[in-house]
């Protein structure tokens, strides 16, 4: 009961920003904002991600996230351990979508500043070349892993001209799903087996900034 209601609330703040935009334009030339942003702490974590987001009214933005996932520098496979074996050398790629509404709540010296955004996000990883240090050399021999998350971020945005930096804090939930093939690189020992991976983590707590530029487009 409560997932559901989590759920409807979440799908109604989604929805409000269309249902603005349905609305038939004045007859008078307005400009809508666009700002287009990166992510540096997620460069670090071997994501790039672009951040678009495009201004409805006085207080309200929509945001939509794009992301490439690459290679880590550290083994983030969510089975990281296979009885109780260490898995190394994992290879990763992916991507991730996300929509986000931004809800401004006060203005500083006459720019937006603080605001709440309640997203959605969607990621899918495919991993290879995982192996365990075992007498079988387990290797995994691919695994997709899929994630949805919903949050809600708080922050502050610092404007020059048309620069912004945005710092955010947020909370959220994320459930996981992944099935990963595994077989022995022995030729001797005959081992296939499918293992699914399953979990919720709540709550997940992000911290973080991005930096961009704004631009605008005229229209009747």
């Amino acid at each position: 009961m409560l997932a559901k209601i989590f759920i409807n609330f979440f799908s109604f703040i989604m929805l409000v920003p269309f249902l603005v935009m349905a609305q038939p334009p004045d007859s008078v030339s307005v400009k809508s904002k666009y700002t287009i942003k990166i992510n540096p702490l997620q460069l670090a974590m071997g994501e790039t991600r672009f951040i678009l987001e495009k201004s409805i009214n006085e207080t309200q933005e929509i945001q939509m996230v794009i992301s490439y996932i690459g290679n880590l520098w550290f083994n983030d496979f969510p089975l990281n351990h296979l009885n109780g074996n260490p898995l190394e050398n994992p290879k990763r790629q992916g991507g991730k979508i996300g929509l986000g509404n931004k809800y401004y709540l006060k203005k500083s010296k006459g720019q937006k500043s603080i605001y709440f955004n309640p997203l959605v996000f969607y990621k899918y990883l495919f991993y290879t070349n995982v192996f365990s240090n075992t007498p079988l050399n387990i290797k995994i021999k691919d695994a997709t892993y899929h994630i949805v998350s919903l949050q809600i971020q708080c922050g502050k945005v610092h404007s020059w001209q048309r620069i912004f930096i945005d710092y955010y804090l947020g909370i959220g939930v994320r459930y996981k799903y992944g099935v990963a093939t595994m077989e022995s690189k022995i030729p001797e020992v005959i081992l296939s087996e499918k293992r699914e991976l399953e979990s919720w983590v709540y709550p997940s707590i992000h911290i973080g900034f991005n930096i961009g530029c704004s631009f605008y487009k005229s229209k009747k």
